[in-house]
């Protein structure tokens, strides 16, 4: 086959969808010897951060066009149909289209990844540019995809809800965990330099970008109940690793009306390197991910695969991930989120339970399975 692959997401610091690209990629290293055409579509002038081994790739060509945004692209073919692509890639069997947008190639079957709906489900948590851009392309984008990959049984039922899309061309292929990297830590010495580095003690962990949809006000106002709860020394603190993201006007009124002695325990470590996740997770007492609404949910299955205990929201496609491995909450209930804290902190049993329990439900979802169902949905659009 001649696979022509969207890099797009690779452009900037690696995310969800980022190493989702990253890992299908570094995959096919090893399933696929096809002829692959990787292109970016973006405006800005950068190449992709792609795995090691794919530069001296054989049969692999380049097609960065930084001056094209992907919706550009999109809106011209609604327009003028595969016409607009081919002054982009040479002739190829398939295209896949990794973020939500696509646009017809000659001679090309369609595959897109769809992530989530969740500019359809909560509007107001995302930014207006990527709303517009999403309500303006992606039914046109699902009309023309000759097969949608979704990473839940959530995402697919808000594609056939929101879209009456048939169900028949929609693929559930979960996400995987880097299993090389996410475990549980057993260097001490390493674990307490990491802290040191970072001046960090015992602390409450949240990672993920800072962006309503996450709900880190409704965390900061669940550690608010704790602090009160078991009063404020005894409590560990509570951690932010993650980009800052958009529309943070709440977070920020919620953080400053906070009691000084609240705030003084609260740390916003910012971005992290892949390499110093695994000891962020490992030192945690608990992982809290109160999130609205997730497509997946890369970063509970990865702090469960380090063996921290993790606390999650109730709804999308969080209890598919974390299974039974893992405490359930309302993510609208500060109260519901406080209380299991508390029982993690405070009992021992549950919280070695949930240690345990989480490493083999990680051990389920690995990228060489994501990779291999993606290979196969490949195969079974060219074959028509």
């Amino acid at each position: 086959m001649k696979i022509a692959f969207d890099c797009s997401p690779l452009l900037k610091q690696k995310t969800g969808v980022g190493w989702y690209c990253y890992h299908l990629l570094d995959e096919f290293l090893n399933i696929s010897e096809d002829e692959f055409s990787l292109f970016s579509l973006s405006l800005k002038s950068k190449d992709p951060d792609l795995p090691l081994g794919w530069n001296e790739r054989p049969k692999t060509h380049y097609h960065f066009y930084a001056p094209l945004p992907r919706t550009f692209v999109s809106l011209l073919s609604k327009c003028f149909g595969k016409i607009v692509s081919r002054l982009l890639l040479t002739a190829v069997d398939m295209v896949h289209f990794t973020n939500f947008i696509a646009f017809p190639i000659r001679g090309a079957k369609t595959v897109l990844t769809v992530h989530d709906l969740a500019f359809l489900r909560f509007p107001r948590t995302i930014e207006l540019k990527n709303y517009i851009t999403l309500k303006a392309c992606l039914r046109f984008s699902l009309d023309i995809t000759d097969r949608v990959i979704v990473p839940s049984l959530s995402t697919k039922n808000d594609i056939i809800n929101f879209y009456n899309y048939p169900n028949e061309k929609i693929a559930v292929i979960p996400l995987g965990v880097n299993h090389d990297i996410y475990g549980p830590i057993a260097d001490i010495h390493s674990l307490n330099a990491f802290k040191r580095k970072h001046s960090l003690g015992r602390y409450i962990l949240f990672l993920g970008t800072l962006e309503p949809r996450k709900n880190a006000v409704g965390l900061l106002n669940a550690y608010n109940v704790l602090c009160k709860m078991v009063g404020i020394k005894r409590v560990p603190d509570l951690v932010f690793g993650g980009g800052r993201g958009w529309k943070n006007k709440a977070f920020n009124k919620t953080y400053k009306n906070l009691d000084k002695t609240v705030r003084d325990k609260i740390r916003l470590l910012g971005y992290l390197p892949q390499e110093e996740l695994p000891l962020l997770y490992s030192g945690a007492d608990v992982f809290v991910f109160p999130s609205l609404w997730e497509g997946f949910g890369l970063p509970p299955l990865e702090a469960m695969a380090c063996g921290t205990p993790v606390i999650t929201s109730n709804v999308s496609s969080l209890p598919e991930v974390v299974g039974d491995a893992a405490l359930l909450v309302d993510p609208d209930s500060p109260e519901q989120i406080a209380e299991a804290m508390y029982e993690i902190l405070t009992d021992e049993d549950l919280a070695s339970k949930l240690k345990s329990a989480g490493p083999k439900q990680a051990a389920k979802f690995t990228w060489e399975n994501t990779a291999l169902q993606t290979y196969k949905i490949y195969e079974g659009a060219v074959r028509g």
